[in-house]
């Protein structure tokens, strides 16, 4: 596993500004994947992946004449133009430009490759919050919060692809949450699911998570003995948040109660769904 970054400056309650922007623009590589990726039923090929070279999220490949992806760097808040080999061709910066100059920057970039722009403009099968409103420019990010998200995204690949190591990690563009699904062996079409949602309207605060399909009635649901708390309002599963997180003061322990929270929990769902 790569070195956990340790997580709580800026502040968790802070990072919804730079969360609302990433999410906004990570809506442009949906848009390619929809236009020029071909689809599958679980909508998985709009789905990213945590590229910890670049620190980026990195669409599918997309099989042109010259074969590209397109990817998101968070901390820097930049497009990345990637060849077919994963090297970089071209970079837009974010920061001080408006959506409008980035979709003009992507489809001169499709253009340049032989791509029609008309599948790009499609619009996309859901909706995200616009941020910023429409017609004005992304801000500069002076305080650290664009590299703290890119830190959780970060930690989050590297402990899902540590405990399930089988299992594909992605990053999924409607809610924006990083997560891994583990099938419960010996039990057909039961599932184990670790993620980590950057906030929501659940919690204004990044959070890592544990599911399980199909879910459990609240009164069979196990007791944490670690730390972390279920959920139950509209979803079941075990939270972890953000500020908890931060209050440990340094980035290995913080990794170790993560990571403790997390397999214990996926240990006990899989007892529970395996016995079911």
């Amino acid at each position: 596993m790569n070195p956990w970054a340790k997580l709580g400056d800026p502040a968790p309650a802070a990072l919804t500004p730079a969360r609302l922007a990433c999410h906004n623009a990570l809506q442009l590589l949906t848009h390619v994947a929809r236009g020029y990726v071909s689809e599958e039923a679980d909508d998985s090929h709009t789905s990213l992946t945590w590229d910890h070279e670049l620190e980026a999220f990195s669409g599918r490949l997309v099989n042109a004449a010259r074969p590209f992806s397109l990817a998101l760097c968070p901390s820097s808040l930049s497009l990345l133009w990637l060849a077919g080999g994963g090297q970089g061709e071209a970079a837009f910066y974010l920061s001080g430009k408006t959506q409008s100059e980035a979709i003009h920057w992507v489809e001169a970039n499709l253009a340049a490759h032989g791509l029609p722009v008309e599948p790009f403009r499609r619009p996309l099968h859901f909706e995200v919050e616009t941020y910023p409103p429409a017609g004005t420019a992304y801000e500069e990010d002076e305080r650290g919060p664009l590299r703290e998200l890119a830190n959780y995204y970060a930690n989050a690949a590297n402990l899902f692809q540590h405990l399930a190591p089988n299992q594909p990690v992605r990053c999924w563009p409607h809610h924006f949450d990083i997560a891994a699904l583990i099938p419960v062996a010996g039990a057909p079409g039961r599932t184990i699911g670790l993620g980590m949602s950057p906030g929501d309207s659940n919690y204004a605060q990044p959070y890592f998570y544990v599911t399980s399909g199909p879910a459990l009635e609240p009164a069979r649901l196990p007791g944490l003995m670690h730390g972390g708390h279920w959920h139950t309002q509209g979803w079941t599963g075990v939270v972890v948040l953000s500020e908890d997180i931060a209050r440990i003061d340094s980035g290995e322990d913080q990794a170790a109660w993560v990571r403790q929270i997390v397999s214990c929990a996926a240990d006990d769902l899989k007892a529970l769904l395996s016995a079911a």
